[in-house]
C-alpha cells in the first residue's frame, strides 16, 4: 500500500494524480499479470515500472505507458541534470535527477533495461 502525506505545499491534485497512477497502473498490471515492481514519485510526476511496462502520470493527471521493449535508450539530458527515456526517437519522460534519491533512481532505471 502506498501512503501519501500532504503538507501545506502539496496540492490535492498531486494526491489525486498519485492515486490515479497507483490505481490505474495496478489494474493494468493485474490484467496483464505483470505486477508493479517499483514506483517513484515527486510533486507533479509519478512513475511506476513492471516487468513489461513503464507508466507515467503527469501533473495534469494524464497517464501514459510504454512497453519496456519499446524503450530505445535512457540517457542524460542535454543539461546534464536530467535523465530522458527515449521511445520511437522521442522523449517519453524526462526527470530531474536531483529530485530523487540516487539509490532509488538507479534501481528504477535498472528495471527499464530489457531482458
Amino acid at each position: 500500500m502506498y501512503i501519501l502525506v500532504a503538507d501545506h505545499h502539496t496540492h490535492v491534485l498531486h494526491i489525486l494524480v498519485a492515486y490515479k497512477l497507483i490505481h490505474s497502473s495496478q489494474l493494468a498490471a493485474k490484467k496483464a499479470k505483470d505486477p508493479i515492481l517499483l514506483q517513484l514519485s515527486k510533486e507533479g510526476l509519478i512513475m511506476a515500472v513492471s516487468r513489461q511496462t513503464l507508466y507515467v502520470v503527469d501533473d495534469k493527471a494524464e497517464m501514459k505507458s510504454t512497453k519496456i521493449r519499446e524503450i530505445e535508450k535512457v540517457a542524460m539530458g542535454g543539461d546534464g541534470a536530467s535523465m530522458v527515456v527515449m521511445v520511437a526517437g522521442e522523449p517519453f519522460v524526462e526527470i530531474i535527477v536531483s529530485d530523487y534519491p540516487m539509490d532509488e533512481l538507479g534501481a528504477f532505471f535498472q528495471k527499464l533495461s530489457p531482458g
